[in-house]
């Protein structure tokens, strides 16, 4: 198999990745606010808590197709202009940023969920706020993974204009709910729900363009001084 074979059928990863994503939230069985008293979080924990533990399962088995279909965008950035890998370093580093935020959140909210019998009301509402807070930090990742995406898309046509300004949107839509870091508002929520929905169109949208794409098709477009 050619390198243009394994480089379309790693773009396929993006899709798998959404489709894991997915499945692990539908795991979950419920979802608490981190407005929400120590005691309804606990309660959270309990009601949840093997669905909780298969949703971090599967979040992290999704790194697996994630990193693939990035494999393939570096190799399709530096295809088509992208010479000295520079936008394909900071996309790849955001993603980095992004899935270790991920990870960590649901490694903090499993660890609740494995040891419950030790876990009182205010540990459990003191470890699901530390969750988001690692969760929000790692949306700035995605933010500058989608916007060195768009400025590919812009400056080298490496993926089609609305998919660029696609990405353009989502991350500000990311930067706004990055401020749950910050807060325990429950209307930052919507921010997140809103990026992540258009980000996993995104990703489906990325994965199959790049799958769809040939060699001939993605000669070097001339870029301006």
């Amino acid at each position: 198999m050619d390198d243009s074979k394994w480089e379309r059928w790693g773009a396929l990863g993006g899709v798998l990745f959404v489709v894991l994503v997915i499945a692990s939230i539908i795991a979950t069985g419920g979802n608490a606010k981190p407005s929400d008293s120590p005691s309804k979080i606990l309660k959270y924990f309990n009601d949840n808590k093997d669905g909780i533990k298969v949703s971090a399962f599967l979040s992290v088995i999704a790194t697996v197709p994630i990193i693939w279909w990035a494999g393939s965008l570096w190799a399709r950035l530096h295809r088509v202009g992208d010479r000295h890998n520079r936008l394909a370093v900071i996309a790849v580093l955001g993603l980095l940023i992004g899935g270790v935020g991920n990870l960590t959140q649901n490694a903090v909210s499993a660890g609740v969920a494995l040891d419950l019998g030790s876990v009182g009301a205010s540990a459990a509402k003191f470890f699901y706020v530390v969750s988001g807070a690692f969760g929000a930090g790692g949306l700035v990742g995605i933010v500058v993974l989608v916007f060195a995406v768009s400025v590919a898309a812009f400056r080298f046509h490496a993926f089609p204009a609305w998919v660029g300004w696609l990405g353009v949107v989502d991350g500000i839509v990311m930067l706004v709910a990055a401020y749950s870091i910050a807060t325990t508002s429950d209307s930052i929520n919507t921010f997140g729900f809103v990026g992540f929905t258009l980000w996993a169109v995104w990703i489906v949208a990325t994965s199959v363009v790049m799958y769809r794409a040939t060699y001939a098709e993605d000669a070097p477009a001339p870029v301006s001084a």
